[in-house]
């Protein structure tokens, strides 16, 4: 019987030099016009009852078909949503409704996980989502919701770092656009450590007006 070959060992570094950075480099992919680029990191938080993670299923649901969403158009790419907060039964009723939303059926390119306990401060759950993206052909990948993807404390810099770090390794690597869904604070601000918002590339901010 053969054996089969061990994997290759990706270096944790490369050295570059000034003639690799003046390499023609290809147009950045975009997953939705003036919004989310290919290997790009966001975050869109609100409050309860905002209808973030409604807004955002509608958002996965129009990339997966390749429809306009409220106005920006989107490349069709495959989608997955990480959800560690709804549930399988919540999440999937959700998301029918998005799709039946934006008439689709049931060959739409979108796939979720529920309640899988994936914590991204522990590198073997980061190696697992990255080789999920990959094997899957995942061009977005949308996360509900950051506390629910931490041990730590998301008040400390220094726990809520490294899983900001490992997110956006995972969309260097596998040039997928990741959203995270994340909730406000009572001052209506996005909740927790200030090295959130310095670690993503795009922050949005969902409002719901009363009875809408």
């Amino acid at each position: 019987s053969s054996t089969a070959e061990p994997a290759p060992v990706r270096p944790r570094y490369i050295i570059r030099d000034a003639a690799y950075a003046l390499q023609p480099r290809p147009p950045i992919n975009k997953v939705v016009e003036n919004l989310l680029n290919a290997g790009s990191v966001s975050l869109f938080f609100g409050e309860p009852g905002s209808k973030k993670t409604s807004s955002i299923l509608s958002l996965a649901v129009c990339v997966a078909l390749g429809k306009p969403w409220v106005g920006f158009a989107t490349q069709a790419v495959k989608v997955l949503v990480i959800d560690e907060e709804n549930g399988e039964n919540r999440i999937a009723l959700r998301l029918a409704a998005a799709i039946r939303g934006e008439l689709g059926d049931a060959s739409t390119q979108i796939e979720f996980i529920s309640l899988a306990g994936f914590k991204l401060d522990q590198p073997t759950a980061v190696q697992e989502i990255e080789k999920l993206v990959r094997e899957r052909g995942i061009g977005l990948v949308i996360i509900d919701a950051l506390a629910e993807i931490m041990d730590g404390d998301e008040n400390s810099k220094q726990d809520v770092q490294p899983v900001l770090s490992a997110i956006r390794k995972i969309a260097e690597t596998t040039l997928a656009a990741i959203i995270l869904i994340h909730h406000s604070n009572r001052n209506v601000a996005y909740r927790g450590s200030s090295a959130i918002k310095g670690s993503i590339d795009l922050m949005v901010q969902v409002e719901s007006d009363n009875g809408s």
